[in-house]
């Protein structure tokens, strides 16, 4: 195994082209997490010290590609099947919605956040074992969860409004 520093990931131009400023800036924000603390151990002969890599949609989820900086070769290609992810995606979303609704008391509050907690790492752990050629760390799973999230699931808009007072 040769560890490898991930420089750069891109996600699906279409994708990207398709997403309101406050998305991009959500995806910005996760690919950085991502990228600067990606921990990756390659099974591949001759990998470089550095790779790039791509997320985009795929028939039945997504595709994450790692490649060459210099030559764009292909290092691995890997599908993550969203039927494998869509049921945590689904909680995770749906207490992260939760959270953010006013009125919980602080109970309620550390209940949540607990289960966010929870599922954030069952989806670590599944997606280390959809990963192997990648090697990668619980804490990386993590963070590349999280950007699927945000890639699946416009959490931009699970923000609250403010209440419009009728004058």
């Amino acid at each position: 195994m040769q560890r490898v520093r991930l420089v750069e990931l891109r996600l699906d131009e279409e994708l990207w082209q398709r997403g309101s400023d406050a998305r991009r800036l959500e995806w910005s924000g996760a690919i950085r997490d991502f990228v600067e603390t990606a921990k990756l151990e390659l099974d591949v002969v001759d990998a470089p010290d550095e790779a790039k890599s791509h997320l985009q949609h795929a028939t039945n989820g997504l595709q994450l590609v790692l490649h060459a900086p210099a030559n764009a070769t292909d290092l691995v290609a890997i599908a993550i099947p969203r039927q494998r992810l869509s049921p945590m995606v689904d909680e995770y979303a749906q207490i992260c919605a939760e959270l953010i609704r006013p009125g919980h008391a602080p109970p309620r509050l550390e209940a949540l956040d607990i289960a966010k907690r929870l599922v954030h790492d069952e989806a670590g752990e599944v997606l280390q074992a959809l990963t192997p050629p990648l090697h990668l760390d619980h804490q990386t799973a993590r963070r590349l969860f999280t950007l699927i999230v945000t890639v699946l699931v416009d959490t931009t808009a699970l923000t609250i409004r403010p209440h419009l007072k009728k004058a």
